[in-house]
C-alpha cells in the first residue's frame, strides 16, 4: 500500500473520536491538526510525537497573522494542485490556515470538527465555504516521500 493510502487508512481508525481541543488520543480526544499528526503517526510516517505543536487557543486564527499550520506543512510536505487520497488540506477561517483535514478522495475529507468529532465530510459541504460561496480551502500539501 502506498503512503498516501495508508495515511487515509489511518485516518479512518480515528472516525468517531470526539473533538477535544489541544489533545491526541484516538478514540478519546483530538483536534483537527493533531488528528492529522496522530494519522500520519500511525501509518509511520512520523516518529511518535516528533511533531509537538505546543498548546494554542482555539481562536489562533481569528487574532494573529503568523500561519502555523502552512509553515509545518510546508516543513514535511509538498504543496500540489491535483489532490490525491491521503493529501492534507488546510482550510482558513480567519486570517491564517486554521482547520485541517486528510483527503479520503472521491470528493471526501476526514477531518475533527468542533461538536462532532472526527467524521468525513464532502469536499461540497457548506462548512468549507464562504457566505459569498468563495472555497475555504486555502493549500493542499502531500507529505514529502508520498
Amino acid at each position: 500500500m502506498d503512503e498516501g493510502n495508508r495515511l487515509a487508512e489511518s485516518a479512518l481508525l480515528w472516525l468517531g473520536t470526539p473533538y477535544h481541543h489541544n489533545a491526541k488520543i484516538r478514540g478519546v480526544g483530538v483536534d483537527c491538526a493533531r488528528f492529522v499528526i496522530g494519522a500520519c503517526e500511525d501509518a509511520g510516517l512520523l516518529e511518535k510525537d516528533s511533531l509537538v505543536l505546543g498548546d494554542y487557543s482555539n481562536e489562533w486564527a481569528l487574532h494573529h497573522t503568523r500561519d502555523v499550520m502552512h509553515e509545518v506543512a510546508e516543513k514535511y510536505g509538498i504543496q500540489v494542485k491535483n489532490p490525491q487520497r491521503g493529501d492534507i488540506f488546510l482550510y482558513q477561517y480567519g486570517r491564517v490556515a486554521s482547520h485541517a483535514g486528510i483527503y479520503l478522495g472521491h470528493d471526501e475529507i476526514i477531518h475533527a470538527y468542533i461538536d462532532a468529532g472526527v467524521v468525513i465530510s464532502s469536499t461540497h459541504d457548506s462548512i468549507f465555504f464562504m457566505r459569498n460561496g468563495k472555497s475555504r480551502l486555502k493549500y493542499m500539501y502531500r507529505l514529502r516521500g508520498l
